[in-house]
């Protein structure tokens, strides 16, 4: 009879259907015992295999002959496949046996099938019982840290995955990859980028994670994720998806387009950002508004002033964001002239009604060229109620000139509108200190104490340089009179008048240049 099965061996899905037929152990066992003495086992059939171990985990539960089996597979040299790691894994879980199931979970990490997501879930199995036998393990390396992050994230808990990831006492690029990849399933793609951001090593995984995320956004997505790059200042990252736009060939005439100008621009490489925005064939107000906006910032008024004129030359008719846009340039400038000018012309031209953020704009132009009677004027005629921002640039304002008066009564509404803000206070002490008044600053401070209201920490500002990010906060020395910050790769530097006059008259021949170039 022995013989006979040899000579002419079991069909194999007619033993595989035989193996899903048993209900009991004894038939197990039986099926099992004619696989053995037909020779069929001792084929590298790993179908096979597989569907022996999974029968047995079904039929006899917590039986050792799952793992048995797995061992002599490895004897007899049969390959193993994404499925049969699962059965494996699921059998120590029924067992639980911790220390196993490691061992086995080592070998997966050392297969190709550590990439699989089947594996990966049957690794976490059920959370619940994971968390169970996680918290009851005396020691956890990384590699049992790593199964609860990609345990959370496959079975969708991905805030679970992240708070697991944060107490991690030493993170993996397994766990990091893991977590990324479980955002960019969900279209959390800016979630994405941050975490991306904060990865201290990325390797090819990390990058093709992010990469296959771009593939799969939109317009509006991938204008959602330039906003994410430009809000961290990681022109890095920026550069990099510009390079995907081109490849792709993705049309910037859109908020794609907005998107990348913006980023370059907070970014602080406003060459860049003028390049794209004259390349353009079309252009829309809001890449119109981007451009003023950007230069605006760094204080180029005149430039962001040229740029407001060439808008009103085109056919493209300017908004109220252009118009906050160029008050904006005439604030951080010092153009006042410029900035009544613009704010009568969007009321008498444009028929625009001024928003509290042109007023907003105004006050904080003539506060900041001294002008603190002419704005505080201004706040009392507005047509709308002042919020906490033009009361406080009019209380910054009544520090740097010295207007006590006016001073007290904007600090009077500031602590109206929110009466536990650090700032109003300590603008307010610093003014009285400033007009030597120091029992009042001292009063100021005093009352800080007694509502528990603490100074802010300094402020800093965020510097990308050489693909590091490198942060500079108001705790740095006085700058001698006349000179100014330059942020190097590693150190903040004194860049003195000369020096400073010099890349100014860079700034403006590249000014002239531009508008040379359209002519």
């Amino acid at each position: 009879m022995v013989n006979s099965f040899k000579k002419k061996p079991l069909n194999r899905m007619l033993l595989v259907s035989l193996l899903h037929s048993c209900k009991t152990a004894k038939q197990l066992r039986s099926v099992h015992g004619t696989m053995i003495v037909s020779g069929a086992l001792r084929e590298s059939e790993t179908f096979l295999w597989n569907s022996l171990i999974r029968s047995y985990r079904h039929c006899w539960y917590g039986s050792l002959e799952p793992i048995l089996l797995y061992h002599q597979m490895m004897r007899n040299g049969i390959v193993f496949d994404k499925f049969t790691f699962p059965f494996v894994i699921k059998a120590c879980t029924n067992l639980r046996t911790i220390k196993l199931g490691q061992q086995i979970h080592g070998q997966v990490v050392k297969s190709r099938h550590v990439v699989d997501h089947f594996v990966q879930g049957c690794l976490a199995g059920n959370m619940k019982e994971a968390k169970e036998l996680f918290d009851v393990m005396p020691a956890r390396d990384n590699v049992s840290w790593g199964i609860m992050v990609s345990g959370y994230v496959n079975c969708g808990a991905i805030d679970m995955a992240r708070h697991v990831l944060d107490l991690m006492p030493r993170s993996n690029l397994f766990s990091w990859n893991a977590l990324i990849d479980g955002y960019a399933k969900i279209g959390s793609i800016d979630i994405m980028l941050e975490l991306f951001e904060q990865m201290k090593r990325k390797n090819l995984v990390s990058w093709n994670i992010v990469l296959n995320a771009f593939a799969k956004c939109d317009c509006s997505t991938l204008a959602v994720v330039l906003s994410a790059i430009a809000d961290m200042g990681i022109l890095a990252e920026g550069k990099w998806v510009h390079r995907y736009l081109e490849r792709n060939q993705v049309p910037l005439s859109g908020n794609v387009g907005v998107a990348l100008i913006d980023m370059y621009s907070k970014c602080g490489n406003l060459d860049i950002a003028t390049e794209i925005f004259c390349s353009m064939p079309q252009k829309s107000v809001d890449h119109w508004n981007s451009m003023i906006a950007g230069h605006a910032v760094y204080g180029y008024g005149s430039y962001a002033i040229r740029l407001f004129e060439e808008l009103q030359k085109s056919s493209v008719e300017p908004d109220d964001i252009s118009f906050i846009a160029v008050l904006s340039a005439c604030s951080h400038a010092g153009l006042v002239d410029e900035g009544h000018y613009y704010f009568n012309l969007m009321t008498l031209q444009y028929c625009l009604e001024p928003k509290i953020q042109h007023y907003g704009c105004l006050v904080d132009l003539l506060s900041r060229s001294g002008y603190v009677e002419e704005a505080s004027l201004l706040v009392k005629n507005m047509p709308m109620k002042p919020n906490d921002v033009i009361w406080r640039a009019l209380l910054g304002a009544c520090k740097t000139h010295g207007n006590v008066v006016v001073g007290e009564e904007a600090a009077k509404h500031l602590f109206e509108l929110d009466p536990d803000d650090t700032s109003s206070y300590s603008l307010l002490s610093d003014m009285y200190g400033a007009a030597g008044r120091w029992d009042d600053a001292l009063k100021t401070r005093e009352t800080m104490k007694e509502k528990g209201i603490k100074k802010l920490a300094p402020g800093c500002s965020s510097v990308e340089s050489d693909a590091m990010v490198h942060e500079v906060d108001a705790t740095l020395p006085d700058i001698p009179a006349g000179d100014t910050l330059f942020h190097g790769a590693e150190n903040t530097y004194i860049v003195s008048e000369k020096e400073q006059f010099v890349l100014e008259r860079i700034s403006k021949e590249r000014t002239r240049l531009w508008f040379d170039t359209r002519d």
